[in-house]
């Protein structure tokens, strides 16, 4: 995973799947979606160990599987999530979001004994890899922040009497994401 989430280039429709597929699977896997999901437990749920490693500075993430082996880069696991050690938890929980919506859209839609994503090296065309990016982290922010329960705790607050600058700081502490992705995702609401 590299990059900043931006939804811009995602068309209408697209988001819309993105949205409903996002919000779906930690249904389907058992996991809440009031407020903070749980992602770490979400990954476990589909057979994932996450493991926290160093990486280059501008990697926030990895995913491997190989259904073949007993192991990957030394680990005992046929699926690892690997995150860069450097980032804070919020930041940490987004890229484990972006890297499971590789497994939901690519993998689990299309499963073959073996996938990787590795610092996004997979994709070929830029603007293929740009556009497939947006979407793991629209994906990943769809997730983190359901739709319904984020707009409910939107109005709660701001019924409570937060301010419009305060609002997306309490949101970020509510769904345990970075500042700048409940920001984006109070914009992408059109809650503003």
């Amino acid at each position: 995973m590299k990059g900043e989430w931006s939804f811009m280039d995602i068309s209408k429709e697209r988001r819309i799947y993105l949205e409903r597929y996002a919000e779906l699977m930690p249904r389907v896997s058992g996991i809440s979606t009031e407020n903070r999901v749980d992602v770490v437990e979400l990954a476990s749920r589909h057979g994932f160990k996450i493991v926290s490693m160093d990486l280059d500075d501008t990697d926030k993430a990895f995913i491997l599987i190989d259904d073949s082996q007993k192991e990957i880069l030394g680990f005992k696991t046929k699926r690892l999530i690997g995150v860069n050690s450097k980032l804070k938890e919020k930041e940490m929980r987004f890229a484990i979001g972006h890297e499971l919506a590789h497994y939901f859209l690519d993998f689990f839609n299309t499963p073959n004994e073996s996938y990787g994503v590795f610092a996004n090296k997979t994709i070929v065309r830029e603007e293929e890899r740009n556009l497939t990016e947006q979407e793991m982290d629209y994906f990943s922010a769809c997730l983190l922040m359901p739709s319904a329960s984020f707009k409910n705790e939107y109005q709660s607050q701001a019924e409570e009497g937060a301010d419009a600058n305060t609002i997306p700081w309490i949101l970020s502490q509510v769904f345990d994401v970075p500042l700048d992705s409940a920001t984006k995702r109070i914009e992408e609401l059109g809650l503003t």
